[in-house]
């Protein structure tokens, strides 16, 4: 989680938002900055629903940009007026969604449990427990495994990846860079369904069934 923090900081876009966080103008104080905060987000992490989706089943796989830690609010899309720092959905909304690709074939999403109880809420409305910098705890047992993605919804993710990227997209084959070409909705808040990133609602304590997803959706 730490890693993950810092990666989300150390880009084009996370030092931007630093710059505008601490008011300042010099780059150094800007970094100087990041080491005292660079566990800002990791609490509110440790509290959503953790899933690693598999795209082994996709001939499409995930592709990276220079924000690798990608957000997404499906009422928020790029240039949204409530996006603060280069329009990054603030992680303390209830719908924003956190990932980010372990490597070709493996995404790791988090999800505020708030959502996932209940993903009917005002998208915008901060999530229980907002606040950042404390202690919390962590079950590692309780990560999502089991659900393989559709080349559909790996061409939606990569799609995600690409809007919210600075300016920078990289991928293993060059097709994977245009998601857009072999998508036919592509409306922000209507990509899968407007459910796309969300985890099994049904699996929220640890329990194991590997026939709880098929062919990426819930059964």
């Amino acid at each position: 989680m730490n890693y993950m923090s810092v990666q989300k900081l150390r880009t084009p876009k996370g030092l931007a938002w630093l710059a505008q966080v601490s008011r300042n103008q010099n780059r150094n104080l800007d970094l100087i900055f990041l080491q005292r905060i660079q566990n800002i987000f990791c609490a509110l992490w440790t509290e959503c629903v953790w899933q690693i989706a598999d795209a082994s089943n996709s001939p499409t796989k995930f592709v990276i940009s220079d924000h690798p830690v990608t957000t997404y609010n499906r009422l928020l899309p790029p240039g949204s007026d409530y996006g603060p720092g280069f329009n990054e959905p603030d992680i303390r909304m209830v719908a924003t969604h956190t990932y980010f690709p372990l490597r070709l074939d493996k995404l790791l999403i988090l999800t505020n449990l708030a959502w996932v109880r209940n993903p009917y809420q005002r998208e915008t409305v901060v999530r229980p427990n907002p606040r950042m910098m404390r202690e919390a705890m962590f079950n590692f047992t309780d990560i999502q495994t089991m659900r393989t993605l559709t080349e559909e919804e790996v061409l939606q993710v990569n799609l995600i990846t690409k809007a919210q990227a600075a300016r920078y997209v990289a991928a293993a084959e060059r097709d994977w860079l245009y998601p857009e070409r072999f998508l036919r909705r592509q409306k922000w808040k209507k990509i899968g369904n407007g459910l796309l990133l969300m985890p099994d609602p049904r699996n929220l304590h640890g329990r194991r069934d590997s026939n709880r997803f098929q062919k990426g959706r819930w059964s």
